[in-house]
């Protein structure tokens, strides 16, 4: 088991307070993302029955699973958003705020989550059959 440590310093976390020590079993594979303007950083962190998509150091909630692939920062780098499984229902993420529970996303392989021009996460999502255009505000909109 490898462990990984959080930076400690807080100057290194634009502020944030990350966790004093946390402990990874391992990053998943093709999850490290930088944002447009190379000033963010997120990766998936696998815990022992859990994972979390870190964000500048700063973990989002616990989840079953992410859609590799899927993990995106807006245009302007200020919002980061993924898809992500949650006790057996899928949902989207948008700066660790929780979208609404869906069966699952889109309607063929390569749709995605897409930024609209004020910074609203927009992305289709399949629900007890009917088909969704979920409009999603992050913590800065």
């Amino acid at each position: 088991m490898m462990n990984f440590q959080a930076a400690t310093d807080p100057s290194t976390t634009n502020g944030a307070t990350p966790k004093e020590r946390a402990e990874y079993i391992s990053i998943a594979p093709d999850t490290l993302k930088f944002s447009p303007d190379s000033n963010h950083v997120a990766y998936f962190a696998i815990k022992e029955h859990t994972g979390v998509m870190v964000v500048d150091e700063v973990e989002g909630p616990e989840v079953n699973g992410v859609s590799h692939g899927a993990e995106v920062f807006s245009p302007d780098s200020q919002h980061v958003a993924y898809l992500a499984e949650i006790g057996g229902k899928h949902r989207a993420v948008m700066d660790g705020t929780l979208g609404p529970e869906c069966d699952y996303f889109g309607v063929t392989s390569t749709d995605q989550l897409t930024f609209d021009a004020g910074g609203m996460l927009e992305y289709l999502a399949m629900n007890n059959g009917t088909l969704y255009r979920i409009r999603q505000k992050g913590k800065n909109n």
